[in-house]
């Protein structure tokens, strides 16, 4: 077992989401002092971790209780995930995104005082509908609320390296599966139907997509933690292999021996 975390206080904002579960786990297999903030009221991926990690529940748009907890945990790295997510292009939505996907990063950054590693959690879909592959030299593309808030906030914590010599680095997973992810998702629901044995109605598939198992996700976002060179740099956390959508469908059939019909 790996012990690259040993003892460290770790601070994980987003701990209760699909990503956040799997990267606290990993922490507190490391032997990690695991503080996990949350605003669910029962964090269910979190349950059975251990007495290595400690719930909290805050308002990260409450800039004082923010500022209360870390001045008392001190951590030395801390993983931020937390975030406000849709994808619809509605601007209604845009006020609320800003606050706590912008404002709610300013005030965790403003709070970490002496961490050795801020690795702030972007999106891919910040790069928008621009032509793929996406590079990290690319400029962001927002199509959304939410991606332009999550381009902002990246923007924040660069400025803070650039600027305060802020810890930061960005780092932007790609199209991620595995266990606890939201059963309305594709692979999840394609794999209920499987076993199932129901037919499933998806698109033709022509899209193309990269699919990363969430364990790389998160040894990625670890490596951005203890790398020195990645700090004020924005690092794409991807396979590099394109496929079909339809591809992965048919593979997906193939594996659980279904008899599922893509429709």
């Amino acid at each position: 077992m790996s012990a690259r975390f040993q003892g460290a206080r770790v601070l994980v904002s987003g701990a209760s989401g699909f990503i956040g579960s799997h990267l606290v786990g990993g922490l507190s297999a490391e032997g990690a002092q695991v503080h996990a903030l949350s605003r669910q009221a029962d964090p269910w991926r979190l349950r059975g971790l251990g007495p290595c990690v400690t719930l909290h529940r805050v308002d990260l748009c409450d800039a004082q209780g923010v500022r209360s907890l870390l001045d008392g945990l001190r951590p030395e790295f801390v993983f931020h995930l937390a975030a406000s997510t849709s994808v619809e292009r509605d601007m209604a939505l845009l006020p609320a995104m800003l606050r706590a996907n912008v404002e709610g990063t300013a005030n965790l950054a403003a709070a970490c005082g002496g961490v050795r590693s801020f690795v702030y959690t972007g999106t891919c879909e910040e790069y928008g509908d621009q032509e793929a592959p996406f590079r990290e030299d690319s400029r962001e593309s927002p199509v959304s609320p939410y991606s332009l808030s999550k381009a902002m906030a990246s923007h924040l914590c660069l400025m803070l390296h650039r600027t305060r010599a802020f810890p930061a680095v960005v780092a932007r997973p790609f199209l991620t599966y595995g266990p606890r992810q939201e059963g309305g998702m594709f692979i999840p629901a394609l794999l209920r139907a499987c076993l199932e044995g129901r037919d499933f109605e998806m698109t033709p598939g022509e899209q193309t997509r990269e699919f990363n198992f969430v364990g790389d996700i998160v040894e990625g976002l670890l490596l951005a933690a203890l790398t020195p060179a990645a700090l004020g740099e924005i690092i794409n956390l991807g396979s590099g292999r394109e496929v079909t959508v339809r591809e992965a469908a048919g593979l997906i059939v193939q594996l659980t021996g279904s008899r599922t019909v893509l429709k």
